[in-house]
C-alpha cells in the first residue's frame, strides 16, 4: 500500500531511470524492496515507460540516466496521448523488427519475442533497449 501511494503521488514523474529504485523509491519508503515494484507492475496496478519524446538523432540506448517514469496503469493512456509527439527516433532493424512483433501481437515475454523476432539474446536486449529509450514501448 505504501509503495502504490508513492507511486500515486509520483505518478507520471519522469527521472533517471537509475535513481527510482536506487534513491527515490527507498528514501520514500522504509525496507523498501525492488520486488514490491516488480509486484505493482505485475499486478497491473503500475507500470514505467519512457514518457517524454525522444531526442531525434542517432538510436537511442538505454542507459541509467534514460528518463522513465513510473504511473498508475489506469492513467497510462492519459500520460502516453499528453506526452508523444508521433515521430520515431531512427531504430535498427532489429529494433524495428521487435517494435512490428510488439505491435501486431501485443505484449509479450523476452522468453517468446525472441524466437518470434528470429533475435539472439544479446541482440534483443539491446532492440528493447532502443525501444524503450526512444519512449516507443513500456512496461504496459
Amino acid at each position: 500500500d505504501g509503495l502504490r501511494a508513492i507511486v500515486t503521488a509520483l505518478d507520471g514523474y519522469e527521472l533517471a531511470a537509475a535513481a527510482w529504485e536506487r534513491a527515490v523509491l527507498p528514501a520514500r519508503l522504509d525496507h523498501y524492496d525492488a520486488s514490491m515494484l516488480d509486484m505493482i507492475c505485475l499486478t497491473g496496478e503500475a507500470g514505467w515507460g519512457r514518457l517524454s519524446p525522444a531526442e531525434l538523432g542517432p538510436e537511442p540506448g538505454l542507459v541509467p540516466a534514460t528518463p522513465v517514469a513510473l504511473f498508475l496503469l489506469e492513467h497510462a493512456g492519459a500520460w502516453r496521448s499528453l506526452t508523444m509527439n508521433g515521430d520515431e527516433p531512427p531504430l535498427s532493424e532489429e529494433a524495428r523488427h521487435v517494435l512490428a512483433s510488439l505491435r501486431s501481437r501485443g505484449a509479450s515475454f523476452l522468453r517468446d519475442l525472441g524466437p518470434a523476432c528470429g533475435l539472439d539474446a544479446d541482440q534483443l536486449r539491446h532492440a528493447i533497449g532502443a525501444l524503450v529509450a526512444g519512449g516507443l514501448v513500456t512496461s504496459r
